[in-house]
C-alpha cells in the first residue's frame, strides 16, 4: 500500500510537471501563432500594448468568458437606454469599453451619452459642460489610446466640437464656448505659435538641454517653483509668486530661454491633454490659415481633416469631408471672437472664405461623379461669397471669386465687383418694397454700428458702404415721389442705435454698455452725416 501510494503521488508529480511544459510550450507558439494569424487577416485587432494592468488582468482573466459577459453588458445596456437610465448607462458602456478597447462604436455611444443625454439632464451649466467635456476626454484619451487610426472616434470628437459647443441647440452653448475659449487660452496661451511648439516637440528633451534653459529652470528652482507645474501660470501673471521668481521672469537678457521653455511645455499640453498632432495642426494653418483655436469651429475641422487622413478604403468618407466643409463655413461666419467679460460675440472671418472653395472643389473631385448637382451648387455658393466678401469690406477676395465664377462656369456675370454690386442694389430696388428695403438697410447699419463698437474698422466700413449704396440706389430711383422717398440715412442710423439701446435690436451686454457710454440714454443718439 505505501508503495502504492508513492507511486501515485510520483505520478501525479509527473502530470503537474508535464501540464507546466506543455504550458511553456505553449507559450513559445503564442508569438508565431500571432504571425500567422495576421498573415491570413484573421486578427481584427493589434494586441494592446501599454494597457493599465487592470485591462490586462480584465481581459486574460476572463479568457473565453469575456465575449459572453460583453454580450450579456450589451443587452443590458439596450434596456437602460430604452428605460432612459443614462448615468447606469454610462458605466455600462464604461465596462465593455475596458473589456473590448478595441471597438471603436463603445467609446462613440459612451460619448454620446455623456455629452447630450447626461449632460442636458443637470440644470447647471457647469455640470453640463463637466459631461460634455468629459466625453471628448474619454474619446481622445482612452478611444483614441487604443484605437490611433479610427477615424469613426476622430469624426464623433469632431461632431461634439462642431454641434454641441459650436451650435445653438443647447441652452448653454454660449457657457461652452466661454469654457472651451478660456481653457485652450490657458493651454496654448494668448497668441499661440504653432510652428515654435512643432519644432520644440521634435526637439525633445534637448530644448532642455540647452545651456540657457537649464539655467533658467535652475534658478527657478531655487527660487522655489516648480517648473513644470506653475512656469506657464507664472508667465500669465497668476498672483503669488516670490520676488526672486519675478525678477527671473522680468529678466530682458533671459527671453530667449523663457521663450523656449514656453514652447517646450506648451508642445507638451497639446499632445497630453489637447491630444492633438502638431504636426497635423502646422499642415493645417499653412492650407487654410492662422487658426483661432479658441475656436469649436477649429477643433472640430482639425479633426474632419484627422478623419479623412486615417479613413480606410469602403468607409462612408462624405461625412468626413462635409465636416470639414461646414467647420470651414462656420469659420467664415464667426471666425472672430471676442471675448468680452466671458461673453463671446462674433464677427465673419471672410479670408477663409478662399480655402473653403478650394475645399469644395476637392469635394467635386472626389465625389462629382457620383453627385453631379454638387458643380450647380459651387456656383450658387461663388455668386453668395461675391457678394459676401464685398459687403465685408474684401473686394479684393471678391475680385478673385468673380473670377473663378466666369472662367468656372462661363458665367455672364458682371466683370468687376462694382458692376456685380451694382446689379445687387438695382435687384435688390425693384424686388422691394419701401418697408423691406428699410429693413434691409437697417440691418448693415446695424451690423456696421456692433463692428465698429467691437473695433472692427474694416467690416464696419464695408456693411455701411453697402447700406449707402443701397439707399442712394432706392433714392435714385423713387425719391421723386414723396410717399416712396426714405428718411435721410443719418435718421435711420439714428433710430438703429435707439432701438439698441432701447432694447429692441439686442447685442451682446458688453457691446451695449459701449454704446450707451458712447451716445447715452436710448433716444439720445447724435446725428451723423
Amino acid at each position: 500500500m505505501a508503495r502504492s501510494g508513492r507511486t501515485g503521488r510520483s505520478g501525479k508529480a509527473a502530470l503537474a510537471v508535464g501540464l507546466v511544459c506543455c504550458v511553456l510550450f505553449s507559450a513559445t507558439l503564442l508569438g508565431p501563432l500571432n504571425a500567422k494569424r495576421e498573415e491570413a487577416g484573421l486578427t481584427v485587432a493589434a494586441p494592446l500594448e501599454n494597457a493599465p494592468p487592470v485591462l490586462v488582468l480584465a481581459i486574460n482573466a476572463l479568457g473565453a468568458f469575456r465575449g459572453i459577459i460583453i454580450d450579456l453588458l450589451w443587452i443590458r445596456a439596450m434596456d437602460l437606454k430604452q428605460e432612459g437610465q443614462y448615468f447606469e448607462l454610462a458605466q455600462i458602456y464604461d465596462w465593455i469599453g475596458t473589456l473590448e478597447p478595441r471597438l471603436p462604436s463603445i467609446w462613440v455611444h459612451n460619448a454620446w451619452n455623456m455629452a447630450y443625454n447626461i449632460s442636458v439632464g443637470l440644470p447647471s451649466p457647469r455640470d453640463r459642460w463637466l459631461w460634455v467635456s468629459g466625453g471628448i476626454e474619454m474619446l481622445k484619451k482612452r478611444g483614441l489610446r487604443y484605437n490611433p487610426d479610427s477615424a469613426l472616434i476622430a469624426r464623433e470628437i469632431g461632431s461634439i466640437y462642431q454641434h454641441k459647443i459650436g451650435g445653438l441647440t443647447d441652452d448653454h452653448h454660449l457657457y461652452y464656448k466661454v469654457r472651451l475659449a478660456r481653457e485652450v487660452e490657458e493651454l496654448l496661451g494668448p497668441d499661440p505659435d504653432i510652428a515654435a511648439f512643432a519644432a520644440a516637440l521634435a526637439a525633445g528633451e534637448a530644448v532642455l538641454a540647452e545651456e540657457e534653459v537649464r539655467a533658467l529652470r535652475e534658478d527657478l528652482a531655487a527660487a522655489g517653483m516648480d517648473v513644470e507645474a506653475d512656469y506657464l501660470g507664472a508667465l500669465a501673471g497668476e498672483a503669488g509668486q516670490d520676488e526672486a521668481v519675478e525678477a527671473i521672469l522680468s529678466d530682458p537678457l533671459r527671453q530667449a530661454a523663457r521663450t523656449k521653455l514656453e514652447n517646450f511645455l506648451r508642445a507638451g499640453l497639446v499632445r497630453d491633454e489637447l491630444v492633438m498632432d502638431l504636426e497635423l495642426m502646422l499642415k493645417m494653418e499653412a492650407r487654410f490659415g492662422d487658426m483661432d483655436w479658441r475656436l469649436p469651429e477649429a477643433h472640430s475641422l482639425y479633426w474632419g481633416m484627422r478623419s479623412i487622413e486615417i479613413s480606410q478604403e469602403g468607409e462612408f468618407r462624405a461625412n468626413y469631408f462635409r465636416m470639414v466643409y461646414h467647420s470651414l463655413h462656420g469659420l467664415v461666419e464667426r471666425g472672430r471672437l471676442h471675448l468680452l467679460d466671458d461673453v463671446p460675440a462674433y464677427l465673419p472671418e471672410v479670408r477663409f472664405v478662399m480655402p473653403l472653395d478650394d475645399f469644395f472643389r476637392e469635394i467635386i473631385e472626389e465625389f462629382g461623379a457620383t453627385q453631379p448637382g454638387l458643380r450647380r451648387i459651387r456656383e450658387e455658393f461663388l455668386k453668395e461669397s461675391v457678394f459676401f466678401c464685398a459687403t465685408n469690406n474684401r473686394a479684393d477676395l471678391a475680385g478673385e471669386l468673380l473670377t473663378r465664377l466666369r472662367d468656372d462656369y462661363d458665367s455672364k456675370e458682371a466683370a468687376d465687383v462694382d458692376a456685380f454690386l451694382t446689379g445687387v442694389v438695382r435687384k435688390a430696388v425693384i424686388d422691394s418694397e419701401l418697408a423691406t428695403i428699410n429693413a434691409f438697410i437697417a440691418s448693415y447699419l446695424f451690423m456696421s454700428i456692433r463692428a465698429e463698437a467691437l473695433e472692427e474698422a474694416d467690416l464696419a466700413e464695408g456693411y455701411l458702404e453697402f447700406a449707402m449704396s443701397l439707399y442712394g440706389g432706392w433714392q435714385d430711383t423713387y425719391g421723386d415721389r414723396e410717399r416712396m422717398r426714405l428718411p435721410p440715412l443719418a435718421d435711420l442710423r439714428d433710430k438703429v442705435v435707439e432701438g439698441i439701446l432701447s432694447g429692441r435690436a439686442p447685442v451682446e451686454p458688453p457691446v451695449y454698455d459701449m454704446l450707451r457710454k458712447q451716445y447715452g440714454p436710448a433716444g439720445a443718439a447724435p446725428g451723423h452725416p
